[in-house]
């Protein structure tokens, strides 16, 4: 270890940044790290965005399918009045008419016992 020389790591401070131009064409910048890694941010931010963006379309689709289809009770029809719990209450006491052998009110409904869980799902 005596006559061994100790090098300082380095790091690399400037790079050279490739990025696709939406036109397809290629263009370099000189770059830094921090840069690199805030412009990755911003990306991964983006990205993010979007899968929100699109989770929250598809919920509105999947609530108004089901609100088509019939298949949530009166009580939920307004999403900002949406209590999890009634809603709960309702189902069992629709299982309830159901096990009672009490079909009238389940006709409409070829879910049965299930009405708001597509909205349920949706507010999720």
């Amino acid at each position: 270890l005596m006559g061994r020389k100790w090098t300082k790591l380095s790091t690399i401070c400037h790079v050279k940044e490739s990025v696709v131009q939406s036109t397809g064409d290629l263009r370099t910048l000189r770059s830094n790290l921090t840069k690199l890694r805030a412009d990755c941010i911003v990306y991964e931010r983006e990205q993010l965005q979007g899968q929100i963006a699109a989770n929250a379309s598809a919920r509105q689709l999947l609530a108004e399918a089901a609100l088509e289809a019939g298949t949530t009770n009166t009580d939920t029809h307004y999403f900002g009045d949406f209590d999890m719990d009634s809603d709960r209450d309702n189902m069992e006491a629709e299982d309830e008419h159901e096990e009672e052998g009490d079909e009238e009110e389940s006709e409409g409904n070829p879910v049965g016992g299930c009405e708001g869980s597509a909205v349920g799902a949706a507010q999720a």
